[in-house]
């Protein structure tokens, strides 16, 4: 039970740093609390049945004066929200699971790729296989398929592209029926393996131009954090690893110690995404960040981790964290961003777009950001406009009375 209160204060502390209310922290802390004590004395584990249970009888087990509906909804809500923390590490306050409810002779193989695939992928993506499951299932039904053949697969993709044309939504299925009949050969439900019968499709998502700050507007977001205070000593050195050095989220909060070389004025990681080892300047304006939080503000505290929660248990400083951190500093420094994200990433562009301007060569570049290829680096010389305009060429005069002053066309 001691795991499930570290959990529980771990929550606690991301929903206060996403910004709920301090009357709906107090009022879930009490449930979860209640959920907690429930799974102890029942011999229970924490999952969707004992939540249930928990909630349809809390109005019994902790009569109040409000209404009975009220309770077992509030008692719902909030621990739902811990089992998804648990999960998957992320708050929805709104999330309530809802059953696969799959039905027909392939209903029960169908579950059991969809139970494997919960405890490889966050939710957003389970519930995505789920409602691509969900009606493969509902076609094979209504066309009385109890056994699967390739022409069952192809015929299924020519009745889904009659109303739907659009590339990205024949791609993701396509990945999501390959992977489901992969599953049920490994598994034996399938003879043979029928994910090679899953029409081609290749489908490459639109660039974006990436979001970035001027120098300018890089200081006002600096300027905006109060340095002062212990959790603003902490987010102005999280916050200046993706400002001067380019750090992805992932990788700043999962820097550790082990990582900084003092001595050297090194930083040294493998990055997450890439799982490319990087070595990058500690630059005086990141070290000194560094050093302020560490001295003046960090919790004594024995995890190998740099950011730490500011409160509560202690715990490394979460993705989501981090983002809401950057955003609400941008926010506070009252720049325009119409058109422009406000997350970590959006530093890590503003770093590139400003090394591009400085006239350093992409390879430089690419290496400071870890990049994987020069290639991927090459989007950012699309907002570098000025030099742009240097590529551009003249225009040669055109000698033809259409373009005359007055002129007409030729007969």
């Amino acid at each position: 039970m001691e795991q499930l209160h570290i959990k529980k204060e771990k929550m606690f502390n991301l929903m206060e740093s996403i910004g709920f209310s301090e009357f709906l922290i107090k009022a879930n802390r009490i449930v979860i609390d209640r959920y907690i004590e429930f799974l102890n004395d029942h011999f229970y584990e924490p999952n969707l049945e004992s939540a249930k249970i928990f909630s349809k009888n809390y109005f019994t087990l902790y009569p109040q004066s409000r209404k009975k509906d009220y309770c077992e909804t509030k008692a719902r809500r909030a621990v739902y929200k811990f089992i998804r923390f648990i999960e998957t590490g992320e708050i929805n306050s709104r999330w309530i699971p809802k059953p696969v409810g799959l039905s027909g002779v392939h209903s029960k193989q169908f579950n059991l790729f969809i139970e494997d695939e919960r405890n490889k992928v966050k939710y957003s993506t389970l519930r995505e296989r789920i409602y691509v499951v969900r009606e493969f299932n509902e076609y094979l039904n209504s066309n009385n398929v109890s056994s699967i053949t390739s022409e069952d697969i192809i015929n299924y993709f020519l009745s889904f592209t009659k109303n739907n044309t659009h590339p990205h939504a024949f791609y993701h299925r396509s990945t999501i029926i390959k992977k489901l009949l992969k599953f049920l050969y490994i598994n034996k439900f399938l003879s043979e393996d029928l994910s090679g019968d899953v029409p081609y499709a290749k489908y490459q998502r639109p660039k974006e131009l990436p979001s970035s700050y001027t120098n300018e507007e890089i200081s006002m977001i600096l300027n905006s954090i109060d340095r002062n205070s212990k959790v603003g000593k902490r987010d102005y050195a999280m916050i200046s690893l993706a400002v001067y050095l380019g750090l992805r989220a992932g990788d700043i909060v999962n820097l550790e110690f082990s990582n900084i070389d003092w001595e050297n004025n090194l930083i040294k990681l493998t990055m997450s995404k890439t799982s490319k080892e990087i070595t990058l300047p500690l630059l005086p304006e990141v070290g000194n960040a560094l050093l302020d939080y560490i001295k003046n503000s960090r919790r004594q505290c024995d995890l190998k981790h740099v950011f730490i929660s500011a409160s509560g248990a202690c715990s490394k400083i979460t993705s989501a964290t981090l983002y809401n951190k950057v955003k609400s500093s941008i926010k506070k420094s009252k720049i325009d961003t119409k058109n422009r994200k406000l997350g970590p990433h959006a530093l890590r562009h503003s770093l590139a777009t400003r090394m591009l301007k400085q006239g350093q060569p992409l390879p430089i570049i690419s290496e400071t950001l870890g990049h994987s290829d020069t290639q991927v680096t090459t989007i950012y010389t699309s907002i570098d406009y000025d030099s742009l305009k240097h590529c551009a060429l003249d225009v040669l005069p055109i000698k033809s009375s259409a373009y005359m002053s007055g002129g007409g066309y030729d007969s």
